[in-house]
C-alpha cells in the first residue's frame, strides 16, 4: 500500500516460505505521483531458513540374553526442503550405537546383552539426530532389566557305608 504522502508499506505472504537460505525473489511494484509520473518500488525478498518440524522416538525394550536391537523412522515437514530428509549419521553411544539414515530411518544396537540389569534397573541412552536443514530431534532408547532365570547344575553323589556316619559335600 502506499500512502498520498508517498510512503510505502509492503507485507510478504506465506508465498515466500519456500525460499532457502540464498534463494532471493525480487518484486517489483509501479506507482504514480500525482502528476502521473512513474516511478517503481523494487522489495527484495531474501530467504531464510525455516525450521523444520521433525518428529522425536522414545523407545523401551527388554533385554534378553544377547545385544537388542530396535528401529524407527522419524519424519519431518520443511517448507524449504523436502520433507522427510535427514542428515545421515553414526552415533555411538554409551550403551550402544545409533544409525540414520537420509529418509530418516533408524537403528539401534545395544553393545552387550546387559543380563546384569534386575527387575526395575534400566540404562537409557538419548541421541540427537538433524533434519537436513539443522532442526535436531532426539531419540531415546530405554533398555528395561528382566528376571533372567537362574541356571542351576545338579549333582550325583556315590558314597560307601560305614559303620561310621557318611558325610559327603558339592
Amino acid at each position: 500500500t502506499i500512502d498520498a504522502n508517498g510512503h510505502w508499506f509492503f507485507t510478504a505472504n506465506s508465498a515466500f516460505n519456500q525460499l532457502n537460505i540464498g534463494d532471493k525473489v525480487e518484486e517489483t511494484f509501479t506507482v504514480s505521483s500525482v502528476d502521473g509520473t512513474p516511478s517503481t518500488i523494487k522489495v527484495a525478498i531474501n530467504g531464510t531458513n525455516d525450521k523444520a518440524t521433525v518428529s522425536s522416538a522414545t523407545v523401551a525394550i527388554d533385554e534378553t540374553d544377547r545385544a537388542v536391537t530396535t528401529s524407527g523412522t522419524l519424519t519431518s515437514i520443511d517448507v524449504d526442503n523436502p520433507d522427510n530428509a535427514f542428515t545421515p549419521d553414526s552415533i555411538s553411544g554409551t550403551n550402544g550405537d545409533l544409525t540414520i539414515d537420509a529418509n530418516g530411518h533408524w537403528v539401534f544396537t545395544a553393545n552387550s546383552a546387559f543380563n546384569q540389569l534386575n527387575v526395575g534397573d534400566k540404562v537409557e541412552e538419548t541421541f540427537t539426530v538433524s533434519s537436513i536443514d539443522g532442526t535436531a530431534s532426539t531419540i531415546k532408547v530405554t533398555i528395561n532389566g528382566t528376571n533372567d532365570a537362574a541356571t542351576v547344575s545338579t549333582a550325583t553323589v556315590s558314597v560307601d557305608e560305614t559303620d561310621k556316619a557318611v558325610t559327603t559335600s558339592g
